[in-house]
Order: structure tokens, then C-alpha cells, then sequence
């Protein structure tokens, strides 16, 4: 049987198989080109994609280059600051900030006792205007957790009043939400109101014998409830009342400290804002021309007693109790203060011991909150307006030195004239303060100071004005 196909056959299926691959052949030709032209396109489309991008790049690093020529420029991320707290410069999140401050405080002192000792020619007091202080400040935060303030002393003066050169100067950390570490010179934490005073324009008698500033380094901090707050520190251990020092004046050092306690802080009680604190500070002074007792002053910043050749070479002990209490627009702060130090007169040596203290009050005869920085006048003083805020004041202070001091058995003090020492006073004043903006001050005071033990020395009678300025 013969089983090959005709040929016609044959064709036929050739034919046939040949007409249906054609169209598949011309289909996937088709998708072919296809193909090759959209990968084209996404070729071209990333050209053009990168030369965008580069573009952009370009035009951001002229932007760049152009903000860091232009002194002008100011980023983003950096606000500028105007306001009653002084000019500053910081960074959106805070971390860094750099702020200008300062203090002005032109004087004027009219006395109207007597200006010499009586029968003598020795002065004691002289009318006087005086920039009193003049402090720019500089004060910033670096890294969000570092502190610094430069503080350089401008204006004229003495150790007990003001002297040219650097007030303060520190820099601090804060270890955490209830405690930092501060080091170089700042207030002593010995003093309530360290070199100051909150309502009057002279400090009183208590600061007269407590230290002023001081190097060391110093922990502080506070409860997280602000129950109590804490101030602990090593110091070269200045002497009283003095700011005027760069360096210590010999080897031995001081630990002082102030705690301070707020029974009712967080409460709504009347007496939330009482505080009770306690400063101290313990060393030991070596006697030298270097040591010299540094002399108490009235609040007139008249010397009450000179201390001729005697030096301290021992121990010093110093203990300053206090209250403090602002409540609405009145205000009570009372301190005590108790010294202890060794002097030398030659080769004899005794323990002189020196009490001081204070009573001041104050109330805000308009109305406003009294606080111990001062008080913020609901409306600045405005010419044919508005007059700011007033505030009326009163204070009693009192000193009393040892009577070793002036024992026949020591001897009179040499080289200082009997008639120009006091071994005490008390002092009365009153004032008012007019504070025409937070920035502005205008303080008038009145003194009246008693001495003991010293007939000749008429009582000190004394007019002080201040202009203020404070930011």
C-alpha cells in the first residue's frame, strides 16, 4: 500500500502552514519595535531626569555660596531675639544662643551731716554723682547644655564701691533637671543678696562682713518640686564685700554653701512664696600683706572702721541666716549674719567676732506683683498717660564689731585716729522706686545711721538718687 502523499497535497499544507506563521512572524516583529522604542524613550527620559538633577544641584551650591558671602544672610534656622530680657541670637531648637545684656547705674549722694569730723579736717563724707556701675554682659548656651557669662566692670571706683575690670566670669553644666556644676567667678551663695539689694539702692550692714563674688567651683540644683534649693562649692575664699580680685591671695581655700528651704512651694497657700535659707563658709587666711582686712562701710559706702596694720592669719568662719517672703505687692526679707575670724595685731593673736543684720519691707503702691528681681509695671511709663509702677520701702540695719577690737589690753588701733571709728551703728531709711518700664528704674533713698562708741562722729544723714537701666 503505498502511503506518501499526493503532492498536491503536500503544497496545500505548506500553503496553509505558511498563511498562519506569517501574521505570527508580523506580530512579533511589531512587538519587537515596539519594545525598542520605549526603551528608547526611558533612555531619553533619564537624560533628561540626570541633567534636571544636576541642575538643581547647581542652583542649591550658588545658594549656598551666596548665603555665606552676604553678611546679611540669615538662615532658617537662626531667630533674632529684641525684647526686655536684652538683644539675642539663637538657634530654632535653642541649643545654641548668644545674648547681649547690660546694667547702667548713674548715682547721685548728697549728705546733710556734717563732712568732716568735728574739730578735725579728716573727711567723711562728699555730695557726688558717680556712674556707680556700668556692665555690658555677655551670656550664651552652647550644645544645649552648656552655660557662660563674661561680665566685665566698666565704671570708676574702689573696693567699696566699683573698680574697672572683669566682675564676672563662668561657665556651667547642667548634669541634669536638678543639678549643674558652675565654674570661675561668680556670687558667693554666703549672702541672701550677694553685693546688691533688691529694694534699696545700697546694700545693707549684713553684706559688709558676707563675701561678694569669689573664684571656685560650685554644684547647685533643686528639688524637682522646688522644695528646696542647693548651692556647694570650694573658693580661694575672697575677703568681705569685695569684687575686686583676680586671683587668691594665698594657699588655703573656702567651702561655702546656701540652702535654701520652700515649705509651700507648689501649694495654693498665702505663704507659697516664703523661703528660709542658711549660708556659711569655712576657711582659714594667711596673714601677709596680701591678707589685709578688707574695712566695713555704711550704706553711704563711708568707712566705719579702719583696721590699721591688723591681718587675718586663721580660721574664718561665717554663718547668714535668712527669710524672704513676696506676696502680691508686698514684701518682707529679713537676715541675720555672724563672723568669726582669727587677726593678728604683731605676734598677738585673738578671735575678732562680728554680728550685722536686717529688716526690710516693701510694698507696690500700684498694685503689682512684687518680686525678688524687681516688679514689672502693667504699663510702661508713657509721658501724659501712664506713670509705670511705684513702690514704697523701709529698712533697719545694724552692725556691731567685737570689743577686742579696741581692748586696752591689744592696744588702740595704729595709725588710725580714734574719732574715725565706731564700733557699731544702725541704720533707718526709706524710699521709693519707680519702675517705668522693666528696663528703667528711678530710686530715691533716704539714710539715717547712728554710730556707738564714738562721740565725735556726727550721725550720717544721706539723700542717694539712681537712674537705672537693666536689660
Amino acid at each position: 500500500m503505498n502511503h506518501r502523499l499526493p503532492l498536491r497535497l503536500v503544497v496545500s499544507i505548506a500553503i496553509l502552514l505558511s498563511g498562519g506563521a506569517l501574521p505570527c512572524a508580523i506580530a512579533l516583529n511589531a512587538d519587537a519595535d515596539e519594545i525598542r522604542l520605549l526603551r528608547e524613550q526611558i533612555r531619553l527620559l533619564d537624560q533628561k531626569l540626570r541633567a534636571l538633577e544636576k541642575k538643581q544641584e547647581e542652583r542649591e551650591q550658588a545658594v549656598a555660596a551666596s548665603a555665606a558671602a552676604s553678611p546679611t544672610a540669615t538662615p532658617k534656622s537662626v531667630t533674632t531675639t529684641a525684647d526686655a530680657s536684652g538683644f539675642s541670637i539663637s538657634a530654632a531648637d535653642k541649643g545654641y544662643k548668644l545674648a547681649f545684656k547690660a546694667l547702667v547705674q548713674v548715682d547721685h549722694r548728697h549728705f546733710l551731716n556734717e563732712k568732716t569730723v568735728p574739730g578735725t579736717s579728716t573727711p567723711i563724707a562728699q555730695n557726688t554723682f558717680l556712674l556707680r556701675r556700668i556692665r555690658p554682659i555677655l551670656a550664651g548656651t552652647f550644645g544645649g547644655i552648656f552655660d557662660f557669662s563674661v561680665v566685665p566692670e566698666m565704671s570708676a571706683g574702689d573696693a567699696t564701691t566699683s573698680s574697672s575690670g572683669l566682675f564676672d566670669a563662668w561657665i556651667s553644666a547642667r548634669l541634669s533637671p536638678t543639678m549643674s556644676i558652675k565654674a570661675g567667678k561668680f556670687t558667693s551663695p554666703v549672702a541672701l543678696e550677694a553685693g546688691t539689694s533688691r529694694h534699696f539702692i545700697e546694700a545693707p550692714f549684713v553684706n559688709a562682713i558676707l563675701p561678694n563674688r569669689d573664684i571656685g567651683v560650685e554644684l547647685s540644683g533643686s528639688s524637682g518640686e522646688g522644695l528646696f534649693e542647693y548651692r556647694i562649692g570650694a573658693f580661694n575664699g575672697a575677703r568681705n564685700n569685695t569684687s575686686a580680685f583676680a586671683r587668691d591671695v594665698d594657699n588655703d581655700k573656702s567651702i561655702a554653701g546656701r540652702l535654701t528651704l520652700n515649705p509651700f512651694a507648689g501649694g495654693t497657700s498665702a505663704l507659697k512664696t516664703l523661703s528660709i535659707g542658711v549660708g556659711a563658709s569655712a576657711g582659714r587666711e594667711e596673714g601677709s600683706a596680701a591678707g589685709t582686712l578688707q574695712a566695713p562701710v555704711t550704706n553711704a559706702q563711708q568707712t566705719l572702721v579702719s583696721f590699721g596694720s591688723l591681718i587675718s592669719n586663721g580660721e574664718h568662719v561665717r554663718l547668714s541666716p535668712s527669710v524672704a517672703y513676696y506676696s502680691g505687692p508686698t514684701s518682707f526679707v529679713g537676715e541675720y549674719a555672724w563672723t568669726k575670724q582669727q587677726l593678728f595685731r604683731g605676734t598677738t593673736a585673738f578671735d575678732s567676732k562680728t554680728t550685722a543684720w536686717r529688716a526690710t519691707l516693701g510694698c507696690v503702691l500700684t498694685g503689682e506683683d512684687s518680686t525678688p528681681r524687681g516688679v514689672a509695671p502693667r504699663v510702661n511709663f508713657v509721658p501724659g498717660q501712664s506713670w509705670g509702677a511705684f513702690e514704697l520701702v523701709g529698712r533697719i540695719s545694724g552692725i556691731q564689731l567685737d570689743d577686742a577690737l579696741f581692748a586696752p589690753g591689744l592696744g588702740a588701733l595704729p595709725n588710725v585716729a580714734t574719732s574715725a571709728n565706731a564700733t557699731g551703728a544702725t541704720a533707718f531709711g526709706g524710699g521709693l522706686n519707680w519702675f517705668m518700664s522693666r528696663n528703667l528704674t528711678f530710686l530715691l533713698n533716704y539714710e539715717y545711721t547712728d554710730f556707738d562708741g564714738n562721740t565725735r562722729r556726727p550721725a550720717e544723714s544721706a539723700l542717694f538718687s539712681r537712674a537705672q537701666l537693666n536689660f
